[in-house]
């Protein structure tokens, strides 16, 4: 354990040079059973990798992209997501706890069961995105972009949509009892057999 290059050896440091000088033919960033601490990411790019059961700490991802990640049942514990690209990412089982990912793009994503907890997400783009069973409880999402998301048995008690951008969102089975919509427009979303939808 330590940063991440120090954390990998062998054939798996080797594969994660090649991803980052994107070699010909270079091997995908696989990367199963594996825990980092204050990993130096930023504006790296780890396009289609698979991350599964992995842990990070501290980690430094603003500006990465991570479009099409594959990622089971990793946490991020503390982790920099500024506008980090997850786009088109299938995110199942995952924890994102205090991190800061203002402005995460997560266009088209598909998320199963994930949780954020404490983890600010304004201005972040979940533009036709489906989140199914994910906990977003007193969320930071003001001024988020959730056109044509659809979140289906959601977790949204307490969240912050100030100023979202909620044109053709489907809420499904939500709970949102004491979510924030100031300066949102509810209107523009359908609600079906949510609790605690807007009036």
């Amino acid at each position: 354990m330590g940063t991440w290059e120090h954390a990998l050896d062998g054939a798996l440091l080797r594969r994660h040079r090649d991803w980052l000088r994107k070699k010909p033919h270079g091997e995908q960033l696989v990367l199963r059973g594996e825990t980092f601490e204050d990993a130096r990411l930023a504006g790296n790019d780890y396009r289609l990798a698979g991350w599964y059961d992995t842990t990070l700490r501290r980690a430094h991802l603003a500006l990465a992209t991570c479009s099409g990640l594959d990622a089971e049942r990793c946490t991020f514990e503390a982790c920099e997501w500024e506008f980090a690209k997850l786009d088109g990412a299938q995110l199942r089982g995952c924890v994102f706890r205090a991190c800061h990912a203002v402005g995460l793009h997560l266009e088209g994503a598909r998320l199963e069961g994930v949780r954020f907890q404490g983890t600010g997400l304004s201005r972040s783009d979940w533009g036709g995105a489906v989140a199914e069973r994910t906990t977003l409880r007193d969320a930071d999402l003001a001024r988020a972009r959730l056109a044509g998301a659809r979140l289906i048995e959601c977790d949204l008690r307490g969240a912050d949509l100030q100023d979202a951008d909620l044109a053709g969102a489907v809420f499904e089975e939500c709970d949102l009892t004491g979510a924030r919509w100031s300066g949102a427009d509810p209107s523009r979303a359908r609600f079906v057999a949510c609790t605690g939808a807007p009036a």
